[in-house]
């Protein structure tokens, strides 16, 4: 567990993750955050995902611990035992098929320890931190978290931020997501780097996945508007304004049989 994440979360923030939810589908993001309304399901792919990501952790944090590679066999257990945990409890797992979803990633993870570039050296894994939103009126943070920052073969300071993802991302989501903005605007707050390099490391759920890495750029502009989006987010939610988004989240949502 992160304690230092979760003790800035005692106080009132926000994230990069409720932000994309309230941009995808308010009426979802009301239902999630700010309801009693109890979801139907859960996700298999967010199960995944957060098995495939503790993978990743403790390959990162091995390597900053001991300047090496951990063996394979590490990854491949910690997915399993998260995997077991995500899968307890309640509401049930949303899945036509549990062990094809498990297969999967433990694809993902195999390719990882493969195919991914490797660290020079490990500054950091899961970094938490918090950043000041100007203007809000209720003081609120933006909190989060740093997958791992690292230093290249290349000796840059990187940031790296991993996902797991069903297909390429499109030129202009690489060119405009603001997520590794935010984590621009932390590392440099940090006194990590000034100007860090952002990498994006993701892991293709192929018929033969893949790794792919893209080194992307944010600008002083872009780091603003990215502070924009949140205090206008915040800005509507506060109003209360949420309304349906009807599209391909709709398929497996959680919230269906109240929306509408």
């Amino acid at each position: 567990m992160n304690h230092v994440l979760a003790a800035l979360r005692d106080a009132p923030h926000v994230s990069v993750s409720s932000v994309k939810s309230y941009l995808l589908c308010p009426q979802r993001h009301f239902f999630r955050y700010h309801s009693r309304v109890e979801p139907s399901h859960r996700s298999v792919a967010l199960i995944m995902g957060k098995s495939v990501h503790d993978s990743l952790e403790a390959f990162y944090k091995y390597h900053q611990e001991r300047k090496e590679d951990p063996v394979a066999e590490l990854l491949l257990d910690t997915f399993s035992a998260s995997w077991r945990r995500g899968m307890l409890g309640d509401p049930p797992v949303l899945s036509e098929d549990v062990g094809r979803d498990k297969d999967v990633g433990v694809g993902l993870v195999q390719t990882f320890y493969e195919q991914a570039p490797r660290p020079k050296e490990v500054l950091g894994v899961e970094d938490a931190f918090a950043l000041n939103l100007e203007g809000d009126p209720q003081g609120r943070l933006i909190v989060g978290a740093i997958d791992a920052v690292v230093v290249d073969q290349n000796d840059r300071v990187v940031v790296v931020e991993s996902k797991t993802a069903k297909r390429r991302w499109p030129a202009v989501q690489l060119a405009h997501d603001f997520q590794v903005a935010v984590y621009q605007q932390a590392v440099r707050t940090m006194d990590i780097a000034q100007n860090p390099v952002l990498r994006f490391d993701f892991l293709l759920k192929l018929k033969t996945p893949v790794v792919e890495s893209a080194v992307v750029h944010r600008t002083v502009q872009q780091e603003e508007e990215a502070l924009l989006i949140f205090k206008q987010v915040l800005r509507a939610v506060d109003a209360g304004i949420h309304y349906p988004v009807r599209g391909w989240a709709c398929t497996n949502c959680e919230y269906a049989h109240a929306c509408g």
